[in-house]
This record gives C-alpha cells, sequence and structure tokens, in this order.
C-alpha cells in the first residue's frame, strides 16, 4: 500500500467514526428534570461543578442542563462516604428514582 493510500484510508476511517453519544448529558438532564419536579423543595441540593473541556454557548448550556461530572469522582465518593453520606451510580433515570426515594423516604 503507498503512503497515499494509507493517507486516503485514514481520512476515510476518521470519515465513517461514529459521532459521539450524548447518553450520559440525556440522562444526567433526566435526572435533574425528574428530581426538581418530584421534589422541588430539594431542588437547590441537587448540583454538579463543571470541570474542564470547552466552555462554548453549546457546551455551557449542555453543562449546566446535565449537573456535569467530576473527574475526581472517586475522591468525592470516598470523602462523602467517610462523612456518612450514600454514594450510589445511576445508569439510568429508573435507577436514579428508585435511589433517591428511597434515600429520603428512609
Amino acid at each position: 500500500m503507498s503512503r497515499f493510500d494509507e493517507l486516503l484510508a485514514k481520512e476515510l476511517e476518521v470519515q465513517v467514526r461514529k459521532a459521539p453519544s450524548d447518553e450520559e448529558h440525556r440522562l444526567q438532564v433526566g435526572c435533574v428534570r425528574w428530581f426538581c419536579l418530584q421534589y422541588p423543595q430539594m431542588a437547590h441540593s441537587l448540583f454538579a461543578v463543571p470541570n474542564g473541556g470547552r466552555r462554548d454557548e453549546r457546551t455551557g448550556a449542555k453543562l449546566k442542563a446535565e449537573g456535569v461530572q467530576s473527574k475526581a469522582q472517586k475522591a468525592w465518593q470516598r470523602q462523602v462516604t467517610a462523612d456518612g453520606y450514600k454514594y450510589v451510580v445511576c445508569r439510568s433515570v429508573e435507577d436514579f428514582m428508585r435511589e433517591v426515594n428511597a434515600y429520603l423516604q428512609s
């Protein structure tokens, strides 16, 4: 394969790559929306801290809507559990609803 063919193949590979998924963003937005509707008196208690990355208008809107993830999630987990708080990772809105309801109704 010639150098040109290799470059062309790489270019085609880049063009057919799957676009990044916004799955985590959509999950977080759903969780925040549900929580604010279900527990409006506690809406101020659910938040996330922006952490690195671009800060253009589109990204800023996404970060605000989802509450944002932290690169130091493991450190945060150790600290909050050491302080006596519950820490869980939810992979669906249903998981989030179940965990929040169980925690707040206990």
